[in-house]
């Protein structure tokens, strides 16, 4: 979903994040063969996991990598530390994954994708190339890796959300 197509749910990105990868394993809003609409599957999300930044701004990783795991996924969550000394090992890490065929929820700094300056935004990548990134639920679907990389080092946000990459498994 495109990060405007919220109208309203400016601050729901992880969620509608966390909605593609439990829909494409029927778990939370989408077990037992339900099928909600988008709207309604991130409506829930934000009722059992709202955003826990300071007045609803918006949801941590770690808010997000426990809404994952409390629907039965694993998840790892690797960032490139102080200094952003550890970018190529999150990277390399982040590419292993999405190219596994594993949805990958990042964070990423909007307003250098065409954005709000300094909105940081939960985006799915689905693949990362050699000069390129392909993503979803993100406002560009294709990104030059330069341009990725840039956006989501997050330098605005705590070192745990730098180059921050949770890693999902079932």
């Amino acid at each position: 979903m495109h990060p405007e197509g919220r109208a309203g749910n400016w601050n729901t990105c992880a969620q509608a994040a966390a909605t593609a990868l439990l829909a494409s394993h029927a778990l939370g809003p989408y077990a037992a063969g339900a099928q909600p609409s988008e709207a309604e599957a991130i409506a829930h999300l934000v009722r059992t996991h709202p955003p826990d930044m300071p007045l609803g701004l918006g949801t941590t990783a770690f808010r997000l990598a426990q809404l994952l795991r409390d629907h039965g996924l694993r998840v790892r969550h690797v960032h490139s530390g102080l200094f952003g000394r550890h970018e190529m090992i999150a990277l390399d890490a982040l590419r292993t994954h999405a190219n596994a065929g594993w949805p990958v929820p990042v964070c990423v700094d909007d307003g250098l994708l065409g954005g709000r300056a300094f909105e940081a935004h939960w985006a799915l990548v689905r693949h990362v190339g050699d000069a390129h990134v392909e993503l979803s639920n993100a406002r560009h679907t294709h990104l030059p890796l330069a341009a990725f990389r840039r956006a989501w080092a997050c330098r605005a946000l705590p070192y745990t959300h730098n180059s921050c990459a949770l890693l999902v498994e079932r």
